[in-house]
């Protein structure tokens, strides 16, 4: 089940806010939704082709604070952050493929779309004096960018919204990321955006150094007094590499490596060595730690 919030299309985008059941899974609601449509839209313009570029961004949103009215905001001031909107004549409830009417209006709402969530975020309540309110409210904020010689750039939260993976506090980005652990495993990181595979790799990366070091019984100021080169830091290296994809200046600063020229050729020293060879104690520790499968 989901409750569509706000929808608001441009000349070459599209914005859709919809509340998913706990559990439900966006990718397949977005997936649907966009096949779905492809074949009508197709037929009634005679273009042909992918229905939104056959992409689509789900941005999950805390709850909590203002980062749920933020994004309502950022999707019903869409038509003013395109290139060419005329603040003098154009307004925000004539632009056609935008739910902003249907927040001011009953008669122009949908039976399909929510506003309580919304109005509710800005302590307004869906009445008269509510509807108006919110009205007054996006006004303002449109009159900030009429005023800007960079609209688009009027809120800096938006910014987040564009570029970012999700967008709440550090608490419910950190929550976002323990989920990536279920998930990341059985889906090619190719396919979702770097900015999540890199803070969920991080975060992986330094329990696995963690975990390397504890095997090896060093603590974190040894690293400090060990040579740039010394086998236990490729040990725990190989199997930092092994196990996520961070980069290699990552892994480098955080053992202490310092420049650590040929480092691939000494990871394949350190993992092929032999009884008694450089590096065959260090990394039989290290291949002994048990990691759970993902």
């Amino acid at each position: 089940m989901t409750a569509v919030l706000n929808q608001c299309t441009a000349e070459i985008g599209f914005i859709l806010s919809t509340l998913f059941r706990h559990g439900s899974s966006r990718r397949r609601v977005c997936s649907s939704s966009g096949r779905n449509g492809k074949a009508p839209f197709c037929s009634r313009s005679s273009w042909w082709g992918h229905l939104f570029q056959g992409r689509y961004k789900a941005l999950p949103v805390d709850g909590c604070g203002d980062y749920f009215s933020t994004v309502a905001a950022y999707i019903h001031l869409n038509p003013a952050r395109i290139k060419g909107f005329d603040f003098k004549e154009s307004k925000l409830e004539e632009h056609v493929w935008s739910s902003y009417s249907g927040y001011l209006w009953l008669r122009k709402r949908p039976e399909w779309l929510c506003v309580e969530r919304v109005l509710g975020c800005a302590g307004l309540a869906d009445t008269p004096h509510g509807r108006k309110s919110y009205r007054a409210t996006m006004e303002k904020r449109l009159l900030e960018m009429r005023h800007s010689s960079e609209p688009w750039k009027v809120d800096e939260a938006w910014n987040k919204i564009r570029r970012g993976w999700c967008f709440g506090d550090d608490t419910f980005r950190k929550s976002m990321l323990e989920r990536l652990d279920g998930s990341l495993g059985s889906v090619r990181r190719d396919s979702v955006s770097g900015d999540e595979v890199a803070m969920h790799d991080e975060a992986e990366a330094e329990r696995l150094v963690c975990l390397g070091m504890s095997a090896l019984n060093l603590e974190e100021d040894d690293l400090a007094h060990m040579i740039k080169g010394a086998p236990a830091k490729y040990a725990i290296a190989w199997l930092v590499r092994k196990n996520t994809s961070v980069r290699t200046r990552w892994i480098k600063d955080r053992l202490q490596m310092g420049s650590a020229t040929n480092f691939s050729a000494y990871l394949r020293r350190v993992e092929g060595a032999q009884k008694s060879d450089w590096g065959h104690a260090e990394f039989g520790r290290i291949k002994g730690i048990k990691l759970p499968r993902r």
